[in-house]
């Protein structure tokens, strides 16, 4: 009795060893079908490496792409100043200004960050008695940035201490916001002329600013803190004083990371 031999040809190879077409793109079809070819392990692992930093580059560009486009809008964007605050503070005489809402920063915001894929979050955290508050901007392709700030929860007004931390976790809430975003508040006036703020305000504002550049992560975001602060507020109210303190916190970023040249 005579036996079947089966003649193993490159054609039947290549069917034994088929991938179906939904795997082919993924890790694991690309996992397979380098081994077919007799890629060791070891190459394998540098291969993927090199993907996962190529797509995490791409993902950076695309999101600094999206930012440069969210900032071209955001000149034009009017956030209101709808809450009023006054109230006494004993000898220190009374408070008195308006600001915009955190709601309102939100609504005005969030479409047109919408619009170029991206979102945004917060994490709160509370140690030693200090609030820390980061806003994360992250982009459909999955980068993402964040800014931090931090403060004692605020007792002004004769606050408990529940609406303490609320007020001061709204307060970081709406500054890392703004201050990631590079949006600052307007009048809500006939053409959204810019308010001339209160002492209190520039004072708020610039602490808000001085703390972004000290929470710099590298030289990247401390040049992006340093010209989104100028166009969002130093130059805008021309504060000498402030300005030159906000000059001098860059410098010290830019020392921080190494930079030799002067700002």
């Amino acid at each position: 009795m005579s036996e079947t031999q089966i003649i193993e040809t490159p054609a039947t190879r290549a069917q034994a060893t088929a991938i179906p077409q939904e795997v082919q793109a993924s890790p694991m079809g690309l996992m397979l079908q380098a081994m077919s070819q007799g890629v060791q392990p070891e190459q394998l692992g540098e291969m993927m490496a090199l993907q996962e930093r190529w797509e995490a580059n791409e993902a950076r560009k695309a999101f600094n792409q999206a930012m440069a486009d969210f900032r071209q809008e955001s000149e034009h964007l009017l956030i209101a100043k709808k809450s009023h605050v006054h109230y006494s503070s004993g000898n220190k005489g009374a408070t008195d200004y308006h600001h915009a809402p955190l709601s309102e920063v939100v609504k005005i915001v969030s479409p047109v960050l919408a619009k170029h894929g991206l979102s945004f979050r917060w994490r709160t955290e509370q140690q030693s008695g200090v609030i820390r508050v980061t806003c994360v901007i992250t982009h459909r392709d999955g980068h993402s940035e964040e800014t931090s700030l931090e403060a004692a929860p605020d007792q002004s007004g004769g606050k408990n201490a529940v609406q303490a931390i609320g007020s001061t976790t709204t307060y970081l809430q709406r500054y890392t916001l703004k201050a990631i975003c590079g949006v600052s508040e307007a009048d809500d006036d006939t053409d959204g002329a810019v308010n001339e703020p209160t002492d209190h305000e520039q004072q708020e504002a610039h602490r808000v600013w001085i703390t972004a550049m000290d929470s710099a992560e590298d030289i990247e975001k401390a040049d992006e803190v340093w010209k989104t602060g100028l166009d969002a507020f130093y130059q805008p109210q021309d504060k000498y004083s402030l300005s030159m303190e906000f000059r001098a916190a860059y410098q010290a970023a830019r020392k921080r990371f190494g930079a030799t040249n002067g700002v």
